[in-house]
């Protein structure tokens, strides 16, 4: 049996001045080759073992993923003007792809 134990000196807290306290849920270990295979085994055990959350392919999404849209953070980063959103729209049109929708960040 494998058991987390915290210890705090915020006297506000359980577990100060040495006390330690008991957390049998925080500590999830996975074993395997394949990073995105033991990510994905551990997301969905802990969606059953904690069930305050469901996974991303059991829900539906919303009904903007179905739309094109473009983020002029990715094109410009911090040099965002006017300019250069309306050159990136005409690009797009001339391309024949339609943006549905645009998040101004700069």
């Amino acid at each position: 049996s494998l058991q987390l134990s915290l210890e705090s000196g915020d006297p506000s807290l359980p577990g100060n001045l040495g006390e330690a306290v008991r957390v049998p849920s925080s500590l999830y270990i996975g074993a395997g080759r394949d990073p995105f295979a033991l990510t994905q085994r551990a997301v969905a055990f802990l969606s059953k073992f904690h069930a305050t959350f469901r996974l991303r392919e059991e829900k539906s999404a919303p009904g903007s993923a179905e739309v094109f849209g473009w983020c002029t953070w990715d094109a410009f980063y911090s040099r965002v003007s006017p300019e250069g959103v309306k050159r990136g729209l005409d690009e797009f049109a001339n391309a024949g792809i339609p943006v549905k929708m645009i998040i101004l960040d700069d």
